[in-house]
């Protein structure tokens, strides 16, 4: 197990693939690696933000169709569920747009919702030494002029109405 104690943050290695811990007085913050008893909390986050409008797909999506989505994007190792206790509260996934992008999706269930969390997990992944090479891009609705704002708050710059982009910060 390799252990970092740096300004509170902590990384550890071991089975569970926990990326990041950080401890505050009451409330232990984890960033991991999905596994495969994750999927439900995963696809139920998902179709809810379906629901609410919040994604770009207005389809909610099967168990079946989400197991085999899951299944391929647990592989490419650029996928985060964050905890807050031992309750999931969200994910932070990167998708691969060419050698040089990725994209980004966030989710935050509902009661973890603009209490500050989003922009925790986000901003510690995007220190991942493996992330720094990439430009992420970020895509909104239109409409939602609060995913705008978050994106701003963390550095990304306006490209186009709704796209955001964190550049390389390796050449």
């Amino acid at each position: 197990m390799l252990k970092i104690d740096k300004d509170k943050l902590m990384i550890k290695y071991f089975d569970e693939k926990i990326i990041s811990s950080t401890k505050t007085k009451k409330q232990k913050f984890l960033l991991k690696v999905p596994r495969n008893k994750d999927i439900h909390f995963l696809l139920n986050l998902y179709n809810q933000n379906v629901l609410e409008k919040k994604f770009f797909s207005l389809k909610k999506v099967s168990f079946k169709e989400h197991k085999i989505w899951f299944n391929n994007k647990i592989k490419e190792k650029m996928f985060y569920i964050s905890l807050i206790d031992n309750k999931k509260l969200g994910y932070v996934r990167f998708d691969k747009i060419d050698e040089k992008n990725l994209s980004v999706s966030i989710a935050i269930k509902k009661e973890f919702q603009r209490k500050g969390y989003g922009k925790k997990m986000l901003s510690k992944i995007l220190n991942n030494t493996e992330l720094k090479k990439y430009n992420i891009w970020a895509y909104t609705l239109s409409k939602n002029t609060t995913s705008k704002k978050f994106f701003l708050n963390l550095g990304f710059k306006s490209f186009k109405d709704n796209q955001f982009v964190k550049q390389s910060r390796i050449s």
